[in-house]
């Protein structure tokens, strides 16, 4: 047997959203699988309102916390941009020391007590409790040197390691 030949399609998606945040085009690499065509996708990118969508799935998020009263715009932007960084590096309670690529071990992310506890508690502060509560959690159940100390690193396994690539 023979595996199918793998195809990828590329396409100009160009759609204005109704809020007009978002104008202009953008190169969308699809790859085809007898699963999930890459027509059905283009379709779907065509007629759907992506965007929109992912923007109001974050001020929803966002809202369900605590949005403070900024004097400027630009300021309530940034806290939202932050917030939403934070919560894209958020893997269920592990919070990776980069999304770079430099800080790993054994090709996998390092984290960091440090970085997951200050992640902790900036959900906290902003009322995303259900964040906040599983990165304790998480962090709760890792082997610690003696009770309340941590070390330095983890693998993505939650092991303790003493080193890896970029902690040079």
């Amino acid at each position: 047997n023979k595996a199918p030949d793998k195809k990828a399609f590329l396409f100009i998606f160009e759609k204005e959203t109704a809020n007009r945040d978002f104008n202009g085009n953008e190169l969308i690499i699809i790859p085809d699988s007898p699963e999930y065509s890459a027509s059905e996708k283009i379709h779907q990118l065509r007629t759907e309102n992506n965007l929109v969508n992912a923007k109001q799935e974050w001020d929803k998020w966002i809202g369900e916390g605590y949005l403070p009263k900024f004097e400027n715009k630009i300021m309530e932007k940034y806290y939202k941009i932050n917030l939403a960084a934070l919560m894209g590096v958020y893997l269920n309670g592990a919070i990776p020391a980069d999304v770079t690529g430099q800080f790993v071990t054994d090709n996998m992310p390092q984290l960091y007590p440090r970085d997951a506890l200050m992640s902790a508690r900036s959900f906290f502060i902003t009322g995303h409790y259900d964040e906040a509560q599983k990165i304790l959690n998480y962090w709760n159940n890792v082997v610690q040197k003696v009770p309340g100390e941590f070390y330095a690193r983890y693998d993505a396994f939650a092991k303790a390691t003493p080193g890896g690539s970029g902690a040079d």
